[in-house]
């Protein structure tokens, strides 16, 4: 799955869908990546892979 990340002033970092908006509980975030991320892939500071995308799935966004 595609998915954008972005920075937030609080030195956190959100995910959504690629091309989907980022929650307001996020409003002020910067557009950090864009990334394709899969189930099984191993990446530095995201946390598991499969959670995130599961989060992202459940609830649209996944705070890393």
């Amino acid at each position: 799955m595609k998915i954008d990340i972005y920075h937030h002033t609080r030195n956190r970092f959100v995910a959504v869908r690629h091309t989907h908006a980022v929650p307001e509980s996020w409003a002020g975030a910067r557009y950090f990546k864009t990334i394709d991320l899969k189930p099984d892939d191993v990446r530095y500071g995201l946390g598991h892979a499969a959670q995130v995308l599961a989060a992202i799935e459940e609830t649209g966004y996944a705070a890393i």
